[in-house]
């Protein structure tokens, strides 16, 4: 099987910080923050396991015409990652993740916070558990950037390829003041739409790069 006849799945992973501010971390997590390269601690916590949950995960496909799209949402990290496992293990060797930044942010995060869950990660993102050449992502991230050092965001991918974006109203700044608001369905809703444009974006480039 070829990632050219293996249906796509987007995905894509919203994730906030454990804690509010460095001082409320343990000494391991500050002692992190103080050696990375930045200051802002609403720069760094998100995009690190030791330092970030999973709140919501969102998958898309095509069905014909039509996307459908399912996104799972929860304050409870665990019970939301056994779900998603669920769901991944089901698509090994029947579809290509895909999704943007996923080699990078999503699938490392998905991984390293269900280890630290004590849960087993499903083939198709373990990348102990799956041979180099059955290339089970395709994401658009790398894809674009053609081995350039170029880094082009979803939302500017989606605006050159005439894709509606999905970052109008939310952008992945808002995230985590939302989630504390309660409005964990707009976070979920977010992430299903950013879900749906790399499936759009993923498409496009499959079919002129790889068809």
């Amino acid at each position: 099987m070829t990632n050219t006849i293996l249906p796509l799945v987007a995905f894509d992973i919203e994730t906030v910080p454990l804690f509010t501010a460095p001082e409320q971390a343990p000494d391991y997590v500050q002692k992190a923050f103080a050696n990375s390269t930045t200051t802002d601690w609403n720069d760094y916590a998100p995009f690190h396991a030791h330092t970030a949950k999973i709140v919501a995960i969102a998958f898309a496909r095509r069905k014909g015409n039509e996307i459908i799209t399912k996104t799972i949402y929860s304050d409870t990290e665990k019970d939301l990652l056994t779900e998603a496992q669920s769901i991944l293990e089901k698509l090994h060797q029947k579809a290509i993740l895909t999704g943007h930044y996923i080699n990078l942010f999503d699938i490392p995060m998905l991984v390293r916070r269900m280890i630290i869950h004590n849960i087993k990660p499903p083939t198709i993102i373990n990348p102990l558990a799956t041979k180099p050449w059955d290339a089970p992502t395709f994401d658009t991230y790398d894809a674009w950037r053609l081995h350039s050092r170029n880094s082009t965001s979803l939302d500017t991918l989606c605006h050159m390829l005439q894709i509606p974006s999905p970052k109008n109203q939310i952008d992945g700044s808002m995230v985590h003041d939302l989630w504390n608001q309660g409005q964990h369905q707009q976070v979920a809703d977010y992430c299903g739409r950013d879900a749906e444009a790399a499936l759009l974006v993923a498409e496009k480039l499959r079919h002129l790069l790889l068809m």
